[in-house]
């Protein structure tokens, strides 16, 4: 007998990120990355600094497969915000990110942090 199962809907599109509405927000960061780069600073700075403020803890580094959900503060459109660790930038490669959490969500991703 089939399972009454919630539908999961995924959206790529080029909403600047601060003005995404969604449930969750997807964001992948690199390892050890200590500023933000732009995309993600109007991110951090609409969810009231939740993801620069997790950063100064050292509780998320960005190891490949590390996460971290953060519920913002302020005026932002997402209720959540995952965090994703990508590891090094330097061994980044497509085999990363075809294994890590990003991909197996189901959820709105967002690839703004490679840009710092």
């Amino acid at each position: 007998m089939a399972q009454n199962t919630p539908q999961t809907r995924v959206t790529v599109d080029k909403t600047p990120l601060p003005k995404v509405r969604a449930d969750l927000l997807v964001l992948g960061i690199y390892k050890d990355t200590k500023k933000l780069p732009p995309a993600l600073t109007a991110v951090d700075k609409a969810a009231g600094q939740a993801v620069s403020n997790l950063l100064k803890t050292g509780d998320f580094t960005g190891k490949a497969d590390e996460t971290a959900l953060l519920y913002p503060l302020g005026k932002f459109g997402c209720r959540r915000i995952m965090l994703v660790g990508l590891g090094d930038k330097v061994n980044l490669c497509s085999l990363v990110i075809w294994e890590s959490p990003l991909t197996g969500s189901g959820y709105r991703t967002s690839s703004g942090a490679g840009d710092g």
